[in-house]
């Protein structure tokens, strides 16, 4: 089977663990199934890409961030190369994704949560590739994803043209099954299931990798380099994540690793979380609390394996936590990541293990660690058995992922059961819950407020280039005008010049038939008075 997947992977100066997780867990399962021998991945740095999967890899099209006008005008361009109606440059990396789609038998969307409007570069991309896909009759399909909390109504329309004409969507928690749900899509399109990277687990060689991590008790820490919110500086957001940390250290008596999620993946070099983190283990001063160095996405699987518990704001590190059988406390500082991470939570009946800014502020997360860590015989056991049920449910998921792509009829169609919540206890636990619940709703707020500004601005951005278009016109209409007079000025000069060199014969010559016409023009007067 030929099938192009894209994911939001393969930079060369920059490896983003939940990215990287989604699309190997994507090509596993494919290879797993004989579907997967002639992949072509689709990825910012397709040399890296090659190296990470050993799979085909070729570029992006390519799309920006905050510019919807060369948005538009791309993809316009990239869909009548397509369609045959013009022709891109041989060295434009749209043409090798045509050509990969065109030869495909399915294109495969791997999961993520960049299908949001603060990323419209990604809805574009995906838009773009699954137009392609339709003209050239490929059946294609989105698993794993989160969409919104921020849906703009352009890319609303956008994503619900997508995918309706999908094989399938899945959603990979409630927030977005019932978003995409208000979409209308035809029967038997959208479904409900758990993250892709939930299904990936550690080798050997991973746990060989990190064993040298595991030395003695110890608490894995993976936190966002910025919190992305108006509610906390960055500095105060180092300064609280140092502080719990530091407390977790001693009341424990164990380690605090900081895991990097996004970062540069050679030696040496630092970017992100990494710099982030180097700060925090500053503001910490405590020798237990110890950065670590990047390490993959099955590593970090394997080393979950042997953590107390996992603490952080970062999506995946929960995911693997829960996969690892160990209990995950996550931090949501914003509607985006709010939505993501009670939605994972919601998934293994961790609910009530989801704080926002204000309860961790004021010792909910501590306290949370210690119910964890008392409770932790009883957690394990919980995560034992969700862990069991989800990955059953997970691989009867892309059975029928792949069936679909192949327009055949699956066998069984994924169920996703709802499990138990395992209840933490926390005395302030239904107001932490209500503290999401405003904060999500200020953040979407506050992201429409700044949506309508960028509208007006690009209103202001188009009146104003209007405006100069128009003066650049004046202005040449100005100069066309100023060269004319100033012809009109020469020719003037010139038959003065040569009037002055005529004789007085000459001068009279040539006013007679002036002279003549107006005599005639009087008598014809004359005449018609009598």
């Amino acid at each position: 089977m030929r099938i192009v997947v894209i994911g939001d992977v393969g930079w060369s100066n920059f490896y983003h663990l939940g990215d990287e997780a989604m699309t190997e867990l994507a090509i596993d399962e494919l290879r797993r199934r004989d579907s997967g021998d002639q992949i072509t991945l689709i990825a910012g740095d397709p040399e890296h890409a090659r190296e990470l999967y050993d799979v085909e890899s070729i570029s992006r099209i390519g799309f920006r961030g905050g510019d919807r006008r060369f948005n538009e005008r791309r993809q316009r361009q990239v869909l009548e190369h397509a369609q045959g109606k013009t022709s891109l440059g041989e060295d434009d990396s749209a043409v090798a994704v045509i050509e990969a789609v065109r030869d495909a038998d399915a294109v495969l969307v791997a999961g993520g949560g960049n299908l949001n409007s603060m990323f419209p570069q990604h809805i574009f991309e995906r838009e773009t590739l699954c137009r392609i896909a339709q003209h050239f009759e490929v059946p294609y399909g989105f698993t794993s994803q989160t969409v919104g909390p921020r849906v703009d109504p352009d890319d609303r329309r956008r994503l619900r043209e997508v995918f309706s004409k999908a094989a399938f969507v899945g959603a990979r928690e409630a927030h977005t099954h019932s978003l995409l749900s208000d979409f209308n899509l035809p029967d038997g399109v959208l479904y409900r299931m758990v993250d892709d990277a939930f299904s990936l687990g550690p080798r050997e060689e991973d746990r060989e990798a990190v064993a040298d991590l595991t030395d003695g008790p110890f608490v894995i820490a993976s936190f966002a380099e910025k919190p992305s919110s108006k509610l906390i500086t960055q500095d105060d957001y180092h300064r609280l994540i140092a502080s719990t940390l530091t407390q977790i250290a001693q009341e424990h008596d164990c380690r605090v690793l900081l895991v990097p999620h996004g970062a540069h993946p050679m030696p040496g070099q630092s970017i992100r979380d990494q710099s982030a983190n180097t700060t925090i283990a500053h503001y910490a001063a405590d020798d237990r609390v110890q950065t670590v160095r990047m390490i993959t996405a099955r590593e970090l699987a394997a080393l979950s394996e042997q953590a107390l518990l996992v603490i952080g704001s970062r999506y995946h590190a929960g995911i693997f936590a829960v996969r690892a059988g160990v209990p995950a406390i996550s931090l949501a500082p914003h509607a985006y990541s709010s939505i993501r991470m009670r939605g994972a939570h919601g998934n293994v009946g961790l609910d009530e293990f989801v704080f926002d800014i204000d309860s961790w502020r004021h010792g909910a997360v501590l306290e949370a660690v210690r119910v964890a860590l008392q409770r932790r015989e009883e957690l394990e056991r919980h995560c034992a058995r969700v862990q069991e049920q989800r990955l059953a449910e997970h691989s009867v998921w892309w059975d029928f992922l792949l069936a679909r792509l192949n327009n055949k009829r699956p066998r069984k169609l994924p169920v996703f059961e709802p499990v138990e919540s395992f209840p933490l206890g926390l005395p302030s636990a239904w107001a932490t819950s209500a503290l999401l619940d405003a904060t999500e709703r200020l953040d979407q707020r506050v992201q429409e407020v700044e949506a309508k500004l960028r509208e007006r601005s690009a209103q202001l951005d188009k009146a104003n280039n209007e405006i100069a278009e128009i003066r650049d016109q004046l202005a040449a209409s100005g100069a066309t005008l100023g060269r004319h007079e100033a012809e009109r000025q020469d020719l003037k000069r010139e038959v003065k010049e040569l009037r002055s060199r005529l004789t007085a014969a000459e001068r009279f010559s040539l006013s007679q038939p002036v002279r003549l016409g107006k005599n005639v023009a009087r008598g014809v007067k004359r005449r018609l008075k009598r």
